[in-house]
């Protein structure tokens, strides 16, 4: 017995598909279009229209305005390059994020004690600024941001420091009331030390 192999070449594939279609039109057949979000445009495409890329959003369908929302608001596959957020805080660069490689920088983020314009307002806190260049800043607990010798850093001991007036190591005691200098004199060389003497 002979068997024969059938094989559906293009052409006949996209004939039959155009008879289908035909047939459909023949019948009244017409394509369902959903809107879901009542913008005028249709998920469906085809029949009803340009596809819309979001129908559950009303302000995103082809023709739409492109806004900084870091959106393809226009559907039409693109977003702008100003609406990427390549530091993923939220805030886009058109939505005026002024260092869009740093997550710590963007409008409405709070101030923190790092010498950086966090907020985008283009002002460095002046509590932030080191102007002794000391590695310590005021939001640091610098007491003096003008003298490099004073800083949260400071070993506060020996004669020079705890007789000097002042507050070296910015812990808010000076000189004797600071333990690193308090320590017992044995003005007669008997071994002990009078603790009111120092």
């Amino acid at each position: 017995m002979l068997k024969r192999r059938f094989s559906v070449t293009p052409t006949f594939l996209i004939l039959s598909v155009l008879i289908f279609l035909l047939g459909m039109a023949s019948l009244g057949y017409t394509q369902t279009c959903t809107d879901g979000d009542g913008d005028g445009y249709y998920i469906q495409g085809g029949s009803c229209g340009a596809v819309d890329c979001n129908d559950t959003n009303a302000a995103v369908h082809p023709g739409a305005a492109e806004i900084c929302d870091g959106k393809d608001t226009n559907c039409d596959g693109w977003k702008p390059a100003t609406d990427a957020d390549a530091d993923g805080d939220g805030v886009p660069k058109c939505a005026s994020d002024c260092d869009d490689n740093n997550a710590n920088r963007y409008p409405g983020k709070a101030e923190v004690c790092d010498g950086v314009d966090n907020d985008c307002n283009s002002v460095v806190p002046a509590n932030e600024k080191d102007n002794d260049l000391d590695g310590y800043r005021v939001c640091q607990g610098d007491c003096a941001d003008t003298n490099a010798a004073i800083n949260p850093g400071v070993n506060e001991s020996g004669t020079a420091m705890c007789s000097d007036a002042k507050d070296n190591d910015c812990d808010g005691l000076i000189d004797n009331n600071d333990p690193p200098c308090q320590t017992c004199t044995d003005l007669d060389g008997d071994g002990y030390g009078n603790p009111g003497s120092t």
